[in-house]
């Protein structure tokens, strides 16, 4: 089977990568990490409301930009009038997905890391075995 078009070059370093190459990207991902200050969980959405006024008619009313978030396994919302404070609340956002999406294959490579250092362990233990005999 061949390489998937689509694949990742980091997922392939991390899961092909010898030792050395899958340590310098931890380095790699630990700088990027260190470089997110401002971050923040949830998501923004644009809330409209419809009302009726007293002739009957219908009226909207927005949009009106929500924070929404989760908080000790519940939803707490905010709205946020500032255009200025939208276009922050969402870089933070968008910084912890960044912050989320590293530290995730952080992880990845940490594995295989352990990986490779238990298999070269076992190698190594291997060529000793194999000296002693014969």
């Amino acid at each position: 089977m061949g390489r998937r078009a689509d694949a990742n070059p980091m997922e392939t370093l991390i899961m092909n990568g010898s030792l050395t190459q899958v340590r310098k990207r931890r380095r790699e991902l630990l700088e990027q990490l260190a470089a997110i200050e401002q971050m923040r969980r949830g998501s923004l959405f644009p809330q409209i409301f419809e009302a009726t006024r007293k002739d009957g008619t219908r009226v909207r009313r927005g949009p009106y930009t929500l924070y929404t978030r989760k908080e000790k396994g519940k939803t707490v919302s905010r709205r946020i009038t500032d255009p200025e404070q939208v276009r922050r609340y969402q870089e933070q956002i968008d910084a912890f997905r960044r912050f989320d999406a590293l530290a995730s294959e952080l992880v990845r490579v940490g594995e295989k890391i352990s990986d490779l250092v238990l298999s070269d362990a076992q190698e190594l233990k291997k060529k000793r075995s194999r000296r002693g005999k014969g």
